[in-house]
């Protein structure tokens, strides 16, 4: 294979848990087999924490999920080549949509949702004292939803932001005196969104520091700082079709942006972003006629730009000077559950194109090296072997309500899990419930519900779902059904009726009955198996399955 010739980058990944002891793990492709794109992880070192807390389900069962994989059925695809690759088109189509819109999808209403909503509602901060009305008053003056939409402009997220539901990186709590009601549960967090996900925006705030946006998981506002706009032919660039999807947390990107030549020998064929010949700032403008309006339009030349920011060199009228500004430096961390065109590769390294910000907040696309360790080629065919070895990258992270300090609660965990192998889920329980085949347990006791799961559950093609939550169904353990899932806790019930939780808060493994042994368990409210709803088949109708 040709090398690109581009200097080794030791990709370093940090797990998001000190006190969880992993070993170093490594990832083979074989060049060929019957499944030429598996991968395979060493196994983790146990789990390090004390027992004395644990839920007797994480005492006893296993944390590792290739412990439940049927051997027979291990490296069999639970989808034909036809059908996986039928998913993986859907999964691009939805993940670009934001690009293909022409106009707002959603509406004024659903804009204005949640000052109707909060203003009912003032909560709490994170200093423990109520809202005032002024404040809420505040961000809808800063709104200007008078004006919607007021913009229509494709953008990208040029690192993982989080996706608000009113302007503001503010926290909404409702009651921090009540279990459930406090911290973490900040309800002006809608969702994380990872790095150079495609965004249309049909709004900005007054003081264009806040965007409304649209992406394939959420509408909501996003800080103007996390953004960069993006035209036509960027986008005609990045939409390749041929994807790297990551399948492990934490991975940093960095850029070996020495010379132009060196890139644009990853791909020939590549239309640059950054056009080698573009020797003046005059003619790099020129890519982009229609700067954000807050910017002065006769900004032409990099001499008028440096005066922004004395600090700027107004000689560097070169693209080989002004790519020594951003040699080998760092971009962003990615996590499983992101996507990035692939642009070549050499025996270490994937070339990916990424998209980092100019002066104007313009996309310049360029390429970041990832390590093959951390990352493969999407989609990643769906069998159980390879769903295991992710899930267990996935064990033990800790939980995070709407992707809070880049965690991931239930449904984002189960979305994230998915990415890789190109099956898109939606990105909040109830509507992942709806995806594939749903089969209703609401008529059924607790026995019977499981014994349909083990019944017609698929492992790892299976949601579990009751509401508010979500979990994976992944087999059985001694005649149990086995789930993983990332809860936040069980519900308990004290002597006084007082309602309380049992913290979790982090992804495991357990049965559908965590918790059975407390004495204060809620039998009602903390009983997951009770709760459940239903179970919906990821598959296509008549698809064969291996069980």
């Amino acid at each position: 294979m040709k090398s690109y010739g581009l200097k080794t980058l030791l990709v370093l990944i940090p797990l998001w848990l000190s006190a969880c002891a992993h070993s170093k793990e490594a990832i083979t492709f074989p060049s060929s087999s019957p499944a030429e794109d598996i991968f395979h992880l060493e196994s983790p070192a146990p789990y390090n924490i004390g027992t004395a807390q644990l839920l007797e389900d994480l005492k006893n069962l296993p944390q590792d999920a290739t412990f439940y994989v049927n051997s027979t059925c291990a490296t069999k695809r639970l989808l034909s080549v036809q059908a996986q690759n039928a998913l993986d088109r859907k999964f691009n189509q939805r993940f670009f949509s934001p690009w293909h819109q022409t106009q707002a999808s959603t509406s004024k209403r659903q804009a204005e949702w949640g000052f109707e909503t909060y203003s009912k509602n003032l909560g709490f901060g994170e200093n423990k004292r109520e809202h005032s009305s002024a404040w809420l008053r505040q961000l809808a003056e800063l709104a200007q939803l008078d004006s919607y939409p007021n913009t229509q402009r494709k953008a990208i997220t040029i690192t993982n932001t989080s996706l608000r539901v009113l302007p503001t990186q503010k926290p909404h709590f409702n009651n921090f005196n009540l279990a459930g009601e406090g911290y973490p549960f900040d309800n002006f967090q809608q969702s994380i969104l990872w790095a150079n996900m495609p965004l249309f925006i049909s709004h900005l705030s007054r003081d264009g520091d806040w965007a409304w946006v649209e992406s394939a998981l959420a509408p909501g506002w996003l800080a103007i700082e996390d953004l960069a706009f993006i035209d036509d032919d960027q986008i005609k660039q990045w939409e390749t079709g041929n994807y790297v999807a990551l399948i492990q947390d934490q991975v940093p990107i960095f850029t070996d942006l020495t010379t132009f030549e060196k890139l644009s020998n990853l791909n020939p064929n590549l239309n640059p972003g950054l056009n080698p010949d573009l020797t003046t700032f005059e003619k790099l403008s020129n890519l982009n006629p229609n700067l954000n309006p807050g910017l002065n339009p006769d900004l032409t030349t990099f001499e008028k730009l440096s005066n922004l920011n004395p600090g700027l060199n107004p000689d560097l009228t070169t693209f080989e000077k002004l790519s020594n500004l951003s040699a080998d430096q760092f971009r962003f961390k990615t996590h499983i559950g992101a996507i990035f065109p692939k642009v070549g590769e050499d025996d270490q390294h994937y070339g990916i194109l990424i998209a980092i910000p100019n002066a104007v907040r313009q996309a310049i696309l360029t390429i970041g090296l990832v390590d093959k360790t951390v990352a493969a080629p999407k989609p990643l065919a769906l069998m159980a072997s390879q769903l295991t070895q992710i899930i267990n990258r996935l064990l033990n992270q800790p939980y995070g309500w709407g992707g809070l300090y880049e965690n991931r609660d239930c449904s984002s965990t189960i979305h994230d899990l998915f990415t890789p192998f190109g099956t898109w889920l939606p990105r909040n329980s109830a509507a992942q419930a709806k995806t594939g085949q749903f089969i209703s347990l609401q008529q059924l006791n607790p026995p019977e519900k499981e014994q349909l799961i083990i019944q017609k559950g698929i492992p790892y093609l299976t949601l579990l779902w009751a509401e508010g939550h979500i979990m994976l169904y992944i087999g059985t353990y001694h005649g149990q059904a086995i789930v993983f899932h990332n809860p936040w806790g069980i519900k308990t019930r004290d002597q006084n009726g007082a309602e309380g939780r049992k913290i979790i808060g982090q992804a495991v493994i357990t049965t559908l009955r965590p918790g059975k042994e407390l004495p204060q368990l809620d039998s009602q409210k903390g009983d997951i198996l009770k709760n459940i709803l239903g179970m919906t088949i990821l598959l296509p109708v008549n698809q064969p399955t291996c069980r």
